[in-house]
This record gives structure tokens, sequence and C-alpha cells, in this order.
């Protein structure tokens, strides 16, 4: 009894607390504590968390609008929250560099490329996160989405193409709903076994966006992931050797097993009525999902 009774009082001290930080100006006198202890990386920590979880409170109604608009409005509390405390132009913080020195932050497109793309820091066009996945790409590929400037034409182009020739994409929801695929040899035991997740994801992820059956490749594909994946951290890309064994499993293997389905087959087909390679743009695809889709996963 007496531990329901300190449970329960645990939970409305909690509950108090998450409706406190709901008050905007409780979260506004709570910023300025925290840039006005920002020299105290403990204490401006700790602030900094506690704001977040209120932006995360606070919007969390914007979850039945989907994930999108409550990501908008969570981004759009921290970029405010310069402006509200120290009266500066939205977009601009305090906080700490890499160094781990106080300085001024701006939340901005530009300033975001000019970051990511500094030579002097070792990043291009070509990087994710440290890794310079070039030497990685179907031949002939010039560069990725994600490193492409946000409304370029060729961006632009490019994501329309796979949105509208992948029906598991589609905005209606009418790809949504399909139940996980399992393969042979997989328990619902199996949930510490990394490769087991992995074939569950792989297999899932193939029969949703190409109605393909991929279980005889999943060795392989995580061989793939457990290839490239290293490069994020350890900033080397896989040897020549190995890139041969992943294009072949990528743009030979996988590549013909989706054009002979009939979403390949309607893929190819969009790609040339909008005068666009829909070899190259498959593998593009392709080599998408199995990085970020399958690998981040």
């Amino acid at each position: 009894m007496g531990c329901c009774c300190c449970l329960c009082s645990l939970l409305l001290l909690v509950s108090a607390f998450l409706g406190l930080l709901c008050v905007p100006q409780v979260q506004q006198q709570m910023n300025r504590l925290r840039y006005q202890n920002i020299e105290n990386a403990p204490v401006a920590t700790v602030l900094y968390i506690v704001d977040l979880v209120s932006n995360t409170v606070q919007c969390s109604p914007k979850l039945l609008e989907g994930n999108i608009e409550w990501l908008t409005c969570v981004k759009n509390k921290v970029a405010l929250s310069g402006p509200e405390v120290l009266g500066w132009e939205a977009g601009a913080v305090m906080g700490r560099n890499f160094k781990g020195e106080v300085a001024p932050w701006v939340y901005s497109h530009a300033a975001y490329r000019t970051i990511v793309y500094d030579p002097s820091a070792r990043r291009t066009p070509h990087h994710l996160s440290q890794c310079n996945t070039s030497s990685t790409w179907p031949q002939g590929l010039d560069a990725l989405l994600v490193n492409m400037h946000t409304g370029d034409p060729d961006w632009a182009a490019r994501r329309k193409l796979f949105f509208d020739a992948l029906p598991a994409l589609h905005l209606d929801g009418s790809g949504h709903g399909m139940d996980a695929v399992v393969p042979k040899g997989v328990r619902p035991r199996d949930g510490k076994s990394k490769r087991k997740v992995n074939d569950v994801v792989g297999a899932t992820l193939f029969r949703f966006l190409f109605d393909i059956d991929v279980e005889a490749e999943l060795a392989e594909m995580f061989w793939y992931d457990e290839t490239i994946g290293p490069c994020i951290v350890t900033t080397i890309p896989p040897g020549s050797d190995k890139v041969s064994r992943m294009t072949k499993l990528r743009d030979e293997v996988l590549f013909n097993k989706v054009l002979a389905s009939s979403v390949g087959r309607g893929f190819m087909e969009l790609a040339q009525e909008r005068g666009m390679d829909g070899t190259m743009k498959l593998k593009e695809i392709l080599w998408i999902v199995l990085f970020a889709a399958y690998g981040g996963a």
C-alpha cells in the first residue's frame, strides 16, 4: 500500500512538473536561467534536456497530425528560444561548439551547408557523416539526394520519381499496413541477434518497397551493411575488392530482381516518360535503401 502511495505521489509530481513546463512563461524563465548559466556545462545541459522535454510535451498534440508536424513544432520552438529570451533574431541561440566553447549558434540552411561542406573539416558533397561514400556508389552516379541543394530541380525530380514510382511511398496510405516478413529460422526470442533483426528488416523492406523476396540475399545484405557501416565512424571506405562485391549484390543481383517485378517495370517506364535514366535511378534508390533504410534501421 505504501509503495502504491509513493508511486502515485511521484506520478503526480512528475505530471505537475510537466504541466508547469507547458506554461510559456515558466519555460521562458527556465531558458533565461539556462543562458545565464551557459558557462556551467552540467547545469546548462540539464536545463537544455528539460527544455527539450518541455518542447516535446507541448508539441505532443501535433503527433495526431503526423510525425513531420510534430518535428516541425519542436524545431520551431528550439529556433525561437533565443529570440524569446535574448531578443535575438529567430534561429539564433547560445550553445557550445565542438571544442566545448560557448558560442552563438545560427540555424539556417546556408550556415548548415557552410559547415557540413567545409573542406578544412574534410567535408565534401560526397560525405555522409565523416565517410566519403562516393567510391561505393553505382558507376555514373554524380551525387546523393542528401547532399544536394534543397529545391534543386534535379533533387526535386529524383525525389518525385521515387515517390511516384514506389506505391509503398504514396501518401494515401495504400502501401501501409503490411505485416512484417519473418524469414525462415527467425524466432520471437531472437531480438538480441543483430543478424536476425536485420533479416526481418531486409525481407520486410524489399517486400514493402518492391514486392520481391530477398531471403536468398539476406546473408550477403548483412555482410554489405557490416562492410560499409564502419566507414561512418572510421572515415575509411571499403577497399576495391569489397566494393566490387557490394556492387555485384546491389547493381546486379538485387537490381535484376527488382527489374523483373511489376514495381521495377513501372519504375523504369515512369523514368523513361520523364526523360530520366531509369537504370541509374533504380540503382541509386537501391544504394539509398541498403545504406539508409536497411542499414539505418
